[in-house]
């Protein structure tokens, strides 16, 4: 039986290929149909890592309020990159739409729905609409790729009332084969980057002692300059290196700004996990 069984499966094997292949000869191989399934796979792989996007730029006002949306927004490329990067830029504008991805004038209008809404624009205590500005502003945008990554930048602007606004600034790895977003699980170990934050900060208040660098911060009893909270917001990478940034009033007085730490890739490499690595 097993001189029958044998050749059967072999002609199984070749027929399987040359229908995959143009003008396939009758005495090609097994291993041959091997190496045709494997290159066209490879090729495939390649060609699905291509991201492909288009700018949009939307706006909708109503009285004082207004919202508007900016994005570099997935149209094309790897299905599982494409519906990363569309779920993340949803939930980053709250997570509440159900409906399609990729149909951005239905994403849009729900949103700004939310936000233009009516209740938001009336005192609880009376029908009197407010007089102040209402102002929310995203915009997402790539900043930074490579064959096997790509980095977006979101920028959120958000104003209802008071002395000021606020600004909050973050950056989104992703990896593009599978659209797996890297955030603060890059890092081999948190508690490796206490030089590199105390350093990174006193370069960007000015400061050249620990002390200088302690009175530009608010630091909790448990904190100090060697015992330096990380940033709430993930960590970025681009061109220049692996980004750590701060929110306004997180770690020092809105005057401050965001201040940011800048790792440069050379000499981040040995904080980040050979995951990571494998993209650079």
């Amino acid at each position: 039986m097993k001189k029958v069984i044998l050749p059967i499966m072999a002609i199984l094997l070749l027929a399987g290929c040359s229908q995959k292949a143009d003008n396939a000869e009758d005495t090609q191989t097994s291993s041959d149909s091997i190496q045709c399934e494997e290159a066209e796979v490879n090729e495939d792989e390649s060609v699905a890592t291509e991201l492909k996007t288009k700018r949009i730029s939307k706006k909708e006002g109503l009285r004082n309020w207004t919202y508007s949306f900016v994005a570099d927004y997935p149209i094309g490329g790897s299905p599982l990159l494409v519906n990363s990067i569309r779920e993340w830029i949803s939930e980053s504008l709250g997570g509440t739409y159900a409906g399609n991805l990729a149909d951005t004038t239905s994403l849009f209008n729900h949103y700004a729905k939310e936000f233009l809404s009516e209740d938001d624009m009336t005192s609880n205590d009376s029908d009197e609409d407010f007089s102040f500005e209402g102002v929310n502003e995203s915009e997402f945008t790539i900043i930074w790729q490579n064959d096997k990554l790509v980095t977006y930048q979101m920028k959120e602007y958000w104003y209802g009332g008071g002395a000021h606004g606020g600004t909050f600034i973050s950056g989104y790895t992703f990896r593009k084969s599978d659209g797996r977003l890297f955030g603060s699980d890059m890092f081999k170990s948190k508690a490796n980057l206490q030089d590199e934050l105390r350093n990174g900060l006193e370069t960007y208040f000015g400061a050249t002692t620990d002390e200088e660098l302690e009175k530009q911060l608010f630091l909790s009893n448990y904190e100090s300059v060697s015992n330096l909270p990380m940033p709430k917001a993930d960590p970025w990478i681009d061109m220049e290196g692996v980004h750590l940034v701060y929110g306004e009033y997180e770690i020092a007085p809105y005057s401050a700004g965001l201040p940011e730490v800048v790792i440069p890739l050379n000499k981040a490499k040995k904080y980040l996990t050979a995951t990571v690595l494998k993209e650079l």
